[in-house]
């Protein structure tokens, strides 16, 4: 069974990256509310909770396009992510567009997160 070349990428992005526990030594946990829209409109069956492994995870929040259609889409929650993490912020909320294509015309998808981090407390 062959792996989708994009599929592959983020893999190798992911394994290239700084662990997550390295760059937020101080982040105990981190979850992920999900869900896509499109044309302003919820898309059913989008919404899922991700549970991050903090110990184990990589700095680095790709998430794949859920269109089936969309060629090589997806989004990228990276920068917001780590951003507000480093900022020890405990809730944050954030979207990014897909930057796939469905045939010629750019994917209109937007993925909506709201995130929670729980820290260790900080040294008196």
């Amino acid at each position: 069974m062959s792996i989708p070349s994009a599929r592959q990428a983020r893999w190798k992005r992911e394994d290239e990256a700084a662990r997550l526990s390295a760059e937020a030594p101080a982040l105990l946990e981190l979850r992920l509310e999900l869900s896509e829209s499109s044309n302003g409109r919820t898309v059913l069956d989008s919404s899922r909770i991700v549970h991050i492994v903090v110990a184990r995870a990589a700095a680095r929040f790709e998430v794949p396009c859920g269109d089936v259609r969309c060629k090589d889409g997806g989004y990228d929650l990276t920068h917001d992510v780590m951003h507000n993490v480093r900022q020890r912020r405990r809730s944050f909320v954030g979207q990014d567009s897909c930057n796939g294509y469905l045939g010629d015309h750019p994917c209109i998808r937007v993925l909506q997160f709201v995130a929670h981090a729980e820290f260790q407390a900080s040294p008196p």
